[in-house]
């Protein structure tokens, strides 16, 4: 991790003292300030989503907030109902996020809050699923919103289609700053298919390593991360404290959250 950078992370920044991340309630929506005194409204439907992003997970929006400040394209892979996406494109009027999820739940629900804050034009909804290859996947989706790759006839089975991060950045001519990537279990999936990205851009890696779903699917999760090291990436905590693939999941959570940024 860069030194100014790094050094802005483990100063850290504490959540505003007054309302949780000032929110204010009016009008049907919420408003919430974020740290550089922007704003961003948001639907009642979603605010417990962003009580978590901002409350319960804070160290790793700190991190992701600053990041963001330098950077002006984001890739958000998994990005369920938009949080992530829209607050980055909420930063400054010239910053672009990529939204790619595949639940047409959450999906609808990102239009909502994108409409809501003005962010259409700075946000495109991708409603694929990312994989090692571009194709066609069928998926089911849980209740509580886990999405799994499943065999063509399975029970409430959806399809779409699969794109690879490689085929994105040539379809849409530009390659990302940020790459977020929550994908409960095919973190793997992602990163095959980003060998040219990885390779010559080297975008950051906002990674979430999901360690229940990777041992159902009998994926070593230490593997995961060798598999950045082999592409010239070092591995930090949210604090920007540098970490090895082993301390990074020897760990007594179910999710494990780590920034991954070319040396």
């Amino acid at each position: 991790m860069k030194g100014p950078l790094r050094k802005r992370i483990q100063k850290g920044s504490p959540m505003p003292a007054d309302l949780p991340f000032g929110l204010v309630e009016g009008n049907g929506s919420f408003t919430a300030r974020l740290p550089n005194e922007s704003k961003i409204r948001i639907p009642p439907q979603i605010l417990s989503e962003f009580r978590s992003n901002f409350e319960n997970d804070w160290d790793e929006m700190h991190s992701f907030l600053e990041i963001a400040k330098d950077a002006q394209v984001l890739f958000d892979v998994g990005a369920d109902k938009g949080v992530m996406a829209a607050t980055f494109a909420a930063l400054g009027a010239t910053k672009q996020s990529f939204a790619y999820e595949p639940s047409p739940s959450g999906c609808a629900l990102m239009s909502e809050l994108l409409a809501l804050n003005a962010l259409d034009k700075q946000v495109e909804i991708i409603p694929k699923v990312v994989a090692e290859r571009s194709g066609k996947v069928s998926f089911s989706q849980e209740e509580s919103g886990y999405v799994q790759v499943v065999p063509v006839d399975s029970a409430n089975e959806l399809q779409t289609e699969s794109v690879s991060l490689d085929d994105e950045c040539a379809r849409l001519g530009l390659a990302p700053d940020v790459v977020k990537i929550d994908v409960e279990g095919y973190e793997g999936e992602v990163l095959r298919g980003a060998e040219k990205l990885l390779a010559e851009k080297g975008p950051i890696i906002c990674l979430e390593l999901h360690l229940a779903y990777l041992e159902k699917r009998g994926i070593k999760p230490q593997g995961i991360l060798h598999m950045l090291e082999q592409k010239g990436y070092l591995i930090f905590c949210l604090d920007g404290k540098p970490v090895s693939p082993r301390k990074a999941v020897n760990s007594v959570r179910q999710i494990v959250r780590v920034v991954c940024h070319k040396s």
